[in-house]
């Protein structure tokens, strides 16, 4: 998972040069990875932008992990089918 750039003050945001996999989705590792990144003595806040459909990993257990070390969790829903409901086949016989 790479990171851009650590949290900072404000800066203006340049092309993201990443490449990403986007094979799966584990918002899990994102979040345990943003918790690492915070220097000691200064308020935390991980603010998540996904479409919500993780597809590895437990994004709901690392939240509940990031609120025991007092780090705040936003989220902002993007795409326009992120309401809708999924289904996934995991066998077929």
């Amino acid at each position: 998972m790479p990171i851009e750039a650590a949290p900072g003050g404000k800066r203006k945001i340049a092309d993201i040069e990443s490449k990403i996999d986007g094979s799966e989705t584990d918002i899990a590792a994102a979040m345990r990875l943003a918790s690492a990144m915070f220097p000691e003595g200064k308020n935390r806040r991980i603010v998540l932008l996904s479409d919500g459909n993780e597809t590895s990993g437990d994004a709901r257990e690392a939240a509940l992990v990031a609120k025991t070390q007092n780090i705040q969790v936003d989220t902002v829903v993007l795409g326009k089918h992120a309401q809708e409901a999924e289904a996934a086949l995991l066998q077929m016989e």
